[in-house]
C-alpha cells in the first residue's frame, strides 16, 4: 500500500467512525478549527506510515511476486486434488501435498519479509512465527479434500502480515493525533486495535486488495 492510499483511505473514516477522534471534531467551534484538526490527523497518518509501514510496503519486491505465484499455483493444485478425490474416490492426494508445500514456502517468504521490516515498538504481541501458525487449521483443512480450506487459505495469504503492519501504523497515528491535541487519556501501554475499529468491512476488503 502506498502512502497516499493509506492517508486518503483512512482520514475520513477515522473522523467519521472512530469514537475518540470524533469527539474532537464534534467539539470544534468552527469550520476553520475542523480543518486544522483534519490537517493534524493527516500529518499523524503520514508520520505513522513513514515510521511503521513505509519500509515494509516499499521493500516488497521479487519475493512478493514469488509468494503470490506460489499461493495461486498451490491453490490450483489443491483444487485439482479435491476434484480428483471426489471424482475418482481417493486420488488427488499428491496434488494436495504439492499445494501444501507451495503455500508453506510462500508463508516462509512472507514471514521473512515481515520479520526483517517490522518495527518492534513493544506493542506487537504476535511475532512472525505466531502469525505463521495462525493458518494451521486452514492449512489442514486445505490438505484434506473437503473443498473448503483452499479458499480460506488463499484469501488469508499475505493479508495477515499486511494487516498487522497497517493496524500498528493506524494505532500510532491515532495516538499521535490525540497527544498533539491535548486531553490525552489513553493508557500508556498502547495496544494494537483491530482494523475493524477503524474501517468498515466494505472498505477493509478493498484496502487489503490494494495492499497486496
Amino acid at each position: 500500500m502506498k502512502r497516499q492510499q493509506f492517508v486518503n483511505g483512512h482520514l475520513d473514516i477515522l473522523i467519521e467512525n472512530d469514537k475518540d477522534i470524533k469527539k474532537y471534531f464534534a467539539n470544534a467551534q468552527s469550520e476553520e478549527e475542523k480543518m486544522k484538526l483534519k490537517h493534524g490527523l493527516e500529518r499523524s497518518l503520514n508520520d505513522a506510515y513513514e515510521k511503521y509501514a513505509s519500509d515494509y510496503f516499499g521493500s516488497k519486491g521479487v519475493g512478493s511476486y514469488v509468494s503470490k505465484f506460489l499461493r495461486w499455483t498451490g491453490a490450483a493444485a489443491d483444487v485439482v486434488g479435491t476434484y480428483l478425490f471426489w471424482s475418482f474416490g481417493g486420488s488427488g492426494m499428491g496434488f494436495k501435498a504439492l499445494g501444501l508445500a507451495e503455500k508453506t514456502i510462500a508463508d516462509i517468504v512472507d514471514n521473512y519479509h515481515y520479520e526483517k521490516h517490522k518495527v518492534d515498538d513493544g506493542t506487537i504481541t504476535k511475532d512472525g512465527l505466531s502469525l505463521l501458525g495462525e493458518t494451521l487449521l486452514e492449512r489442514i483443512a486445505a490438505y484434506w479434500p473437503l473443498g473448503i480450506g483452499e479458499i480460506a487459505d488463499l484469501h488469508r495469504g499475505t493479508k495477515k502480515y499486511d494487516m498487522k503492519i497497517l493496524g500498528q501504523a493506524l494505532a500510532h497515528a491515532k495516538m499521535g493525533f490525540i497527544k498533539s491535541h491535548g486531553n490525552y487519556e489513553m493508557k500508556d501501554d498502547l495496544k494494537i486495535a483491530s482494523l475493524d475499529n477503524f474501517r468498515n468491512r466494505t472498505y477493509l476488503d478493498d484496502t487489503i486488495r490494494q495492499a497486496a
